[in-house]
């Protein structure tokens, strides 16, 4: 199956992408930071940028783990 991650570089996402990989899923993960995710994941997860990957190669699964922090905005 093909899983869409949004907010993959994060907490939970980090773990998620190996274990979907290790599943024998095809993963991708869309970041609005791609240079310091690919540090962050296994080197079989495919990174995007945009929405692009939506209309390049739809999934079957979308998991949404995308969040912002207000903790410092406070």
């Amino acid at each position: 199956m093909r899983v869409l991650i949004t907010g993959g570089s994060g907490f939970v996402g980090q773990r998620l992408c190996p274990q979907l990989i290790a599943q024998g899923h095809e993963v991708q993960v869309v970041s609005r930071t791609p240079h310091k995710v690919r540090e962050k994941l296994p080197p079989e997860c495919d990174i995007r940028d945009s929405a692009q990957a939506f209309i390049d190669t739809p999934p079957d699964a979308l998991v949404n783990l995308a969040g912002e922090s207000i903790a410092a905005k406070r």
